[in-house]
């Protein structure tokens, strides 16, 4: 699986924090894999149900650090590289380097 962005700030693909102050705009393609409803990404029950596609159309993604109040809404993108994973998505996608889109957003980050 691969993604593709254009954005402002880089700090990692698949970091969706923002370490220093200001704001992060990011446009990302590709490989959509979100999970839908209940289940665990790394133990059983696993999620039963997989939104996957391919999307050709830029997907938003906006983190932020203003005074204090951390958080990020929109494509966010993870590694597809834990061998649990197997257990929810076809094992032959889940590889070093493997990474997808999901839909995701936290509105304050503590840690």
């Amino acid at each position: 699986m691969k993604v593709h962005q254009l954005i402002t700030r880089d700090e990692g693909i698949t970091n969706p924090k923002r370490s220093v102050w200001g704001v992060t705009f990011a446009l990302r393609w590709g490989d959509v894999c979100h999970p839908l409803g209940q289940g665990d990404w790394f133990k059983p029950p696993y999620f039963s149900r997989v939104l996957r596609f391919w999307s050709y159309f830029p997907l938003p993604f906006l983190a932020w650090n203003l005074w204090g109040w951390r958080g990020y809404l929109g494509a966010k993108v993870y590694g597809v590289d834990s061998p649990a994973y197997k257990n929810w998505i076809a094992p032959d996608e889940v590889y070093e380097g493997s990474q997808a889109i999901q839909f995701s957003g936290r509105l304050k980050i503590s840690d």
